[in-house]
């Protein structure tokens, strides 16, 4: 039967689509059968070596002539672009449409899978350690499911971390969805709890210096990075400069996008405290953040009558020992210059007899240095947690009547401390915790405990509960003009009058609160801290699911318009695929004829990475 031109132009047009599918024609020519009409001649060209090369009269129009013999056509008549001036295919090239640029020969990098160069994935790069290696090889432990797309960690639980997972396989320390959990570091060997203080900064932590982990060395005793607030002693200090990593943000601040808390990239945060591609990072409304962790540090001391029989461990002399209902004006109205409460007098106002031995005694209350060549303190680093309790204002609170945080630590931990029989519980500790807030007006902080307590703002002393006493009840308001309003021992005979002191605040800028007190007698122990108005939380980036940026926090993201769930498509959550080739069930309904998982296209599988048995390839 005679074939028309117009069935041989389909039979091309089909041929072509074959061609561009294997990208395997390169320059072949169609022959036009014999039982063709002889077309119109076109313009006679010299060809060095055969002879004479008609080309076609139509070739540069935009339109496949395969009855002319045309197996391409770009729309000119330039040899060199993939379609010779013949209209035929140059040697490697890939034309996909009429009238339209051709592709040059594959090349590793170029986002075309190329399976006759050995190509077993091509990213659209030729760098290694994203799971397409500069060869276009597919990289241990991942997946490379498109060509000119991302590759992605093969499997969680196969023991290789790649892609969005931060660790693997999963166990102590790293989750089912192989991410590192908080307090741990993982690596090739596995996953170990991190130690802060030990001097190793890993993990989760920002920072960490060992022994010198304190506030006012730049890193706090929760390894985190310290706010910097310039301050001398004796005098108010300045605002505090939130740096990257402490996790303070303030409204207006240009020099941060973000700040999480941390110095890890990743995470939506970066190093740098930049948004990074694919995420998008906002601080959370106050009543959105239902606690404060605030980092404590306790300082055990033996009070008299508590030194263990056996030990010659130091009796510190302010400890179980005096006796009162409170007394202020123990120190003076400002911190030194190391951040700590400065000694005042041993017997202040409101309480007669002497509260405290020296200055040289005092100063070990919050300081772990020696005296004399002897240490009295052992330090219990830990943490304070004030839950929500109020959202008008937002409001925070820790609240205990039996407050012994240091039990069974410190000196009763090494055998030389006892514990009274009739109250079996670790007495004589001070406590020092920090925090920082940006000052709006109105903030309130209120405190019941024993024994002293003194809060400072802005380096300058705020409230004076100070000497021996039982439960006392303290309060203070910062004002809108920077003036702090404050009382002490509501409702005792010491009850004086509210002062209006300035401290020099300026509506906006971050201040630091430092808070030191002391448990001092064995009758007893309860602490209350309540935070009204200081709002201040760390940014929470989140990942961008259908931006097209595969984030660690996601598996998989196509696009908006990808993210079907559909055959080889992505979750509309971007936290999984639909069926698709790699997932080790044979989808025959979407042409699979089989799977093996991540063994397809491997030695140890007869099945491709197209999940064919026959071969084949993305």
């Amino acid at each position: 039967m005679k074939k028309t031109a117009e069935f041989w132009a389909l039979a091309g047009s089909v041929l072509f689509t074959a061609c561009l599918a294997a990208a395997a024609c390169g320059g072949e020519t169609l022959s036009v059968p014999p039982d063709i009409e002889p077309a119109d001649a076109g313009d006679i060209a010299a060809d060095s070596g055969t002879g004479p090369v008609v080309i076609p009269p139509d070739c540069g129009d935009g339109v496949i002539q395969v009855t002319k013999g045309e197996t391409c056509d770009d729309g000119n008549t330039e040899s060199g672009d993939g379609c010779s001036s013949q209209c035929l295919l140059e040697d490697g090239w890939i034309c996909p449409r009429p009238n339209e640029k051709c592709l040059p020969p594959s090349v590793c990098g170029d986002g075309r899978l190329d399976p006759s160069k050995g190509e077993t994935c091509d990213d659209g790069d030729i760098t290694s350690g994203d799971g397409c290696s500069e060869t276009c090889t597919i990289e241990a432990g991942w997946a490379c499911l498109y060509a000119g797309s991302a590759c992605q960690a093969a499997a969680c639980g196969d023991g290789i971390a790649v892609g969005s997972e931060t660790c693997d396989p999963p166990g102590e320390g790293c989750s089912d969805n192989c991410q590192v959990l908080p307090g741990f570091a993982c690596d090739s060997a596995g996953c170990h709890a991190t130690v802060c203080g030990d001097g190793v900064k890993e993990g989760s932590e920002a920072c960490d210096l060992g022994p010198d982990n304190a506030w006012g060395k730049g890193c706090t005793p929760d390894c985190q990075i310290e706010l910097s607030c310039p301050a001398s002693a004796g005098s108010l200090g300045q605002p505090c400069t939130a740096l990257c990593g402490s996790g303070m943000m303030l409204s207006g601040d240009t020099s941060k996008e973000c700040d999480d808390g941390n110095l890890s990239a990743g995470d939506g945060c970066s190093e740098t405290c930049t948004i990074e591609a694919g995420w998008t990072c906002e601080e959370p409304a106050g009543a959105q953040v239902t606690s404060l962790t605030l980092p404590i540090i306790y300082r055990d001391f033996i009070g008299q009558s508590r030194r263990a029989d056996a030990s010659s461990a130091p009796i510190h002399p302010d400890f179980n020992v005096f006796n009162g209902s409170g007394t202020r004006e123990l120190v003076q109205d400002y911190l030194d210059g190391d951040g700590k409460p400065a000694f005042r007098q041993a017997v202040g106002v409101g309480e007669a007899g002497a509260q405290l031995n020296s200055e040289e005694y005092f100063r070990l209350w919050y300081r772990d240095e020696p005296l004399a060549g002897v240490t009295y303190s052992r330090r219990v680093m830990s943490s304070l947690t004030l839950s929500k309790i109020s959202d008008s204002p937002v409001t925070y609170q820790f609240s205990s009547t039996g407050f012994f945080p240091v039990d069974g630590q410190g000196w009763v931990a090494s055998g030389d401390e006892t514990v009274p029989s009739d109250a079996p519980h670790n007495f004589s500790f001070t406590s020092e915790v920090h925090y920082w807030f940006q000052f709006q007006g109105g903030e309130v902080l209120s405190f019941y405990g024993d024994d002293d307590l003194w809060v400072f703002v802005n380096n300058r002393l705020a409230l004076d509960l100070g000497g021996l006493h039982a439960q006392q009840t303290g309060t203070f308001t910062i004002n809108a003009d920077g003036t702090i309003t404050s009382t002490a021992f509501a409702g005792s005979v010491r009850e004086y009058t509210a002062q209006n002191v300035n401290f020099g605040l300026v509506p906006g800028k971050l201040y630091e609160i430092a808070i030191f007190h002391a448990e001092r007698m064995q009758t007893g122990s309860n602490y209350q801290l309540t935070l009204a108005g200081f709002n201040a939380g760390k940014s929470v980036c989140t990942p961008i699911c259908g931006d097209g940026i595969v984030t660690r926090a996601e598996v998989c993201d196509g696009g908006a318009e990808n993210n079907t769930g559909g055959y080889g498509r992505c979750l509309p959550t971007c936290q999984g695929y639909g069926p698709r080739c790699g997932d080790g069930h044979v989808d025959s309904e979407f042409g699979e004829t089989c799977d093996d998982g991540a063994k397809n296209g491997t030695d140890e599988s007869q099945c491709s990475l197209a999940c064919l048995t026959s071969g084949g390839f993305l």
